[in-house]
């Protein structure tokens, strides 16, 4: 067990996020997963943290992530991969990074400029128009965001099918569903929103659905488009009370 992580001397959460990824690419060679599915599937604790672990294994050279978040358990890096990042030469850093994208493809749209340019091209209207507010403080959080995935939605912010919530649009990836090819397995199950995700997608003003798990084990909470998506059976709607 974790013979991956020992053998790059990783441990914690890094070495659970590893093996799990090792795991979820061994068949295709590559996987492509939310940071909440990564946090569920390795057991490392919530969003934040598989965030976290990826980011040092991304560092090390242990994984390497293009700019559609598909990630690949790297093999020509990993003989520099237990070597510091201040102890490698420029060199090795800058080859180390630049197979995480593909060439000319940097990420880039971080921060106000790149928010606001993202907001033009989403073009909410509606009742959504309110929802800037909330839409930016998720785009400023790098947990839940990372520069290439601000780029990714920036380029595909137009692409959006009707007039959905800009809000879960971010929160739900769905900028990173546009353009997957047919056989790409992008999620098929439902999200089950933990306790922190329900009060700051309600804190927001969206209103979720309390609803039966398909499996019959109780009951769970998800967005309204995850129960409208696999055709959940809702009990209620939740929202904060005035």
């Amino acid at each position: 067990m974790y013979a991956h992580a020992r053998k790059y001397g990783l441990t914690g959460t890094d070495a659970m996020v590893y093996e799990a990824l090792v795991f979820l690419c061994k068949k295709t060679g590559e996987c492509r997963v939310s940071y909440s599915k990564l946090a569920e599937f390795s057991c490392c604790g919530d969003r934040s943290t598989a965030y976290r672990a990826l980011r040092v294994l991304l560092e090390k050279g242990l994984v390497l992530q293009n700019a559609t978040g598909v990630l690949q358990i790297a093999t020509e890096t990993l003989q520099n991969a237990t070597i510091p990042k201040e102890k490698r030469t420029k060199k090795e850093n800058t080859k180390i990074n630049n197979k995480s994208l593909p060439a000319n493809n940097k990420p880039s749209g971080g921060g106000l400029a790149g928010f606001d340019e993202f907001w033009k091209n989403f073009s909410p209207v509606g009742e959504y128009v309110r929802r800037k507010k909330a839409c930016l403080e998720y785009w400023k959080d790098d947990t839940k965001m990372t520069d290439d995935w601000r780029r990714l939605a920036i380029e595909r912010a137009s692409e959006h099918e009707g007039q959905p919530n800009p809000y879960f649009w971010l929160c739900n990836e769905d900028f990173l569903r546009v353009g997957a090819s047919a056989d790409t397995k992008i999620e098929d199950s439902p999200h089950w929103l933990t306790n922190e995700d329900q009060y700051t997608l309600m804190q927001a003003g969206a209103v979720l659905a309390f609803c039966h798990k398909p499996d019959g084990k109780g009951f769970g909470t998800v967005t309204q488009a995850d129960a409208e998506r696999f055709n959940l059976h809702k009990v209620r709607d939740v929202k904060l009370s005035n």
